[in-house]
C-alpha cells in the first residue's frame, strides 16, 4: 500500500514539473509588450515589376504583428518612392542583401545601378531595424549629431579611418547614412555617402561597432 502511495506521489510530482516547464517555455516565446506569441524572423524574397524596373524585396513573417508591420510597411514605402523616382532617372534593376541579422537587429541594403550622364552609377539605400524597440534606425537616431563636441570627435574618427581606407579624409555631411555588416564574424558599422551628387559611387568607411559605440546616442545617455 505504501509503495502505491509513493508511486502516485512521484507521478503527480513529475506531472507538476512537466507542466511548469511547458508554461515557462510558452512565456519565453511571448513578447512582453504585446502578449503575442513570437516566432523567428523569416524573410521571403519577392519581385515587383513597374515598367522597365524590376525590384527584389523581402517580405517579413514571424515576430510580433507590430514588428512585422514595421518591416513590411517601411519596405512598401520604399517601393512606392523608388517607383516615383524611376520616372526621373533610369533604374532598371534593384536587388537587396541582408548585411546583418541577429535576434534584435537587422540591416537590409537595396542596391543597383542607375544611369548617370551616360554612365552606370551606384544606387544604394539601407534599412536598419532595432527589433527589440520596434523601430527603424537611421544615422541621426544612432549617432548623436546634435552634440557639437560629439560630432567633432566623430569627424576626427571618420577622417582617420577614411584616410587609412580610402586615402582621403572624409567627415560627416548631409546625406551620409550607415548600415550594419557581418564581416569575419564581427559586427561592423559601414558609413556611406556621395560627396557630390554627380559621383558615380558611394564612399564607404568601415569600422568595428565597438569603436563607434562611444559616439552613439545609447552610449552617451548612460553618462
Amino acid at each position: 500500500m505504501l509503495k502505491k502511495v509513493l508511486m502516485i506521489v512521484i507521478i503527480v510530482f513529475v506531472l507538476i514539473v512537466a507542466l511548469g516547464c511547458t508554461k515557462q517555455e510558452e512565456e519565453e516565446e511571448t513578447d512582453e509588450t504585446t502578449g503575442e506569441q513570437t516566432e523567428e524572423l523569416s524573410l521571403v524574397k519577392k519581385t515587383k515589376k513597374e515598367g522597365a524596373l524590376t525590384i527584389e524585396y523581402p517580405e517579413a513573417s514571424g515576430l510580433t504583428s507590430n514588428q512585422k508591420d514595421l518591416l513590411n510597411n517601411s519596405v512598401q514605402n520604399f517601393l512606392d518612392h523608388v517607383i516615383q523616382e524611376v520616372k526621373d532617372s533610369k533604374i532598371e534593376q534593384i536587388g537587396y542583401i541582408i548585411s546583418y541579422k541577429d535576434t534584435s537587429e537587422l540591416s537590409l541594403i537595396f542596391q543597383g545601378k542607375k544611369e548617370m550622364g551616360g554612365e552606370d552609377g551606384e544606387y544604394l539605400n539601407s534599412f536598419n531595424y532595432d527589433l527589440s524597440k520596434n523601430k527603424r534606425v537611421t544615422l541621426d537616431t544612432y549617432i548623436d549629431l546634435k552634440d557639437n563636441e560629439n560630432k567633432e570627435k566623430l569627424n576626427r574618427f571618420l577622417a582617420r579611418e577614411s584616410g587609412e581606407q580610402l586615402g582621403k579624409e572624409i567627415v560627416y555631411q548631409k546625406g551620409m547614412e550607415f548600415y550594419f555588416e557581418n564581416m569575419n564574424d564581427e559586427k561592423n558599422v559601414v558609413f556611406y555617402l556621395k560627396e557630390k551628387e554627380e559621383d558615380l559611387e558611394y564612399k564607404k568607411i568601415r569600422a568595428l561597432e565597438e569603436d563607434v559605440q562611444m559616439y552613439t546616442i545609447d552610449e552617451l545617455s548612460k553618462k
